[in-house]
């Protein structure tokens, strides 16, 4: 809080007092990464992590900067995990990934 104070003092603008939490989201989402085991709460972490950065960049410049886009990439990635997490899992139940062998299954 001490700390933080002297950060958002040097924000001229009244969105300046909001730059603790930007800061608090991401120590949250980042102790939630390194603390936590499941996969999905690593994707929580990585999120709230992400979007910490982007909401002290956002707050701290007044604008969008090129931490924020980095962020919005970041994201990107994150969603091209998952899928691809998602698609070894089912192609190993299934066999397969083509959507006319997974249509014969539902047949």
């Amino acid at each position: 809080s001490a700390v933080m104070r002297h950060v958002a003092d040097l924000v001229p603008d009244p969105a300046g007092r909001l730059v603790p939490i930007g800061l608090a989201s991401f120590l949250i989402g980042f102790f939630t990464l390194v603390s936590k085991k499941h996969a999905v709460s690593q994707i929580v972490g990585i999120l709230l992590v992400d979007n910490g950065i982007a909401l002290f960049a956002f707050l701290v410049t007044s604008g969008v900067p090129i931490m924020v886009e980095f962020g919005v990439s970041l994201d990107v990635l994150l969603v091209i995990a998952v899928l691809q997490v998602l698609a070894a899992r089912m192609q190993a139940k299934f066999g397969a990934l083509d959507v006319d062998q997974l249509q014969e299954l539902h047949d």
